[in-house]
């Protein structure tokens, strides 16, 4: 059966492109630069902030825009900005910080690109140690001005951040967009910010078709960008539901997921 032409792959990080250890393979290395020397655009999709994943997309050497937080910011590598860039209002962010004190479940915030965290919660993010060097402690998030977050998370066990999500929906329904990146990281941005949405923009910019484009992800907040595209892949890790959203499967991230779905259904 004659391979689609696929002209970008869009690829999400942490349980996808990245080993159980956070590390890409040099096998998974080799096939993405083959891929990029066949004209194919790498584009890392991830939730992370953009100071915890820079360091995995040089390493990957693509030039592509990196989508981020979840889809709130498109960002140019080449020119160290900002492509888009959307936060939550005022009052949806108020609304989450209220919160705070009635859950054991530790929160980080994400503003201007730094993250913000109480000095208990400082070592929450387990999945990137490295937050808890660059982060502020922020022991007042009310002080903060403006108080707009690019994404929010409370890190906790699923009871409890599952009851934070259902008296947000409560609130802000219509002006939140609520996913798990991992049964612990119940993660907020502002309505319509998905991966789905930033990388239906990239490709509208470099005049791609969905048809063209494959998407490997292994958690919910893939399902955006899975759904979007002809040409979709959960890894053999994946979480509840992502399988069922998907075209194919691969092995999982310790596995090489990722290479042998670019070399089966992408490479020439």
């Amino acid at each position: 059966m004659k391979k689609p032409a696929i002209e970008a792959i869009a690829i999400d990080l942490d349980g996808t492109l990245l080993t159980s250890k956070k590390t890409i393979t040099p096998y998974t290395l080799s096939v993405l630069q083959r891929a990029m020397e066949q004209g194919i655009k790498i584009i890392i999709a991830t939730g992370r902030s953009l100071a915890t994943c820079e360091r995995y997309v040089k390493q990957v050497g693509s030039t592509s825009p990196l989508i981020c937080y979840n889809g709130s910011c498109i960002y140019d590598v080449v020119t160290g900005k900002d492509i888009f860039h959307q936060t939550m209002d005022e009052e949806t962010s108020s609304h989450i910080i209220s919160l705070i004190d009635s859950t054991p479940a530790a929160f980080h915030a994400f503003r201007n690109h730094i993250v913000h965290y109480k000095e208990h919660g400082r070592h929450a993010d387990f999945l990137e140690p490295l937050s808890s060097k660059i982060g502020v402690i922020t022991e007042d998030f009310a002080a903060l001005s403006p108080l707009s977050f690019t994404k929010a998370m409370f890190i906790g066990e699923y009871e409890d951040t599952e009851k934070i999500r259902l008296e947000l929906l409560k609130k802000c329904q219509n002006k939140i967009h609520l996913v798990y990146s991992h049964p612990t990281y119940f993660e907020m941005m502002s309505e319509g910010a998905t991966k789905g949405f930033a990388l239906e923009k990239l490709l509208a910019e470099y005049g791609i078709d969905k048809e063209n484009t494959m998407a490997i992800g292994d958690e919910s907040n893939d399902i955006e960008m899975l759904k979007l595209v002809t040409h979709s892949v959960a890894m053999g890790n994946c979480g509840k539901g992502v399988a069922d959203v998907a075209l194919y499967q691969t092995t999982s991230s310790d596995e090489d997921g990722v290479a042998k779905a670019i070399e089966k259904w992408a490479l020439n």
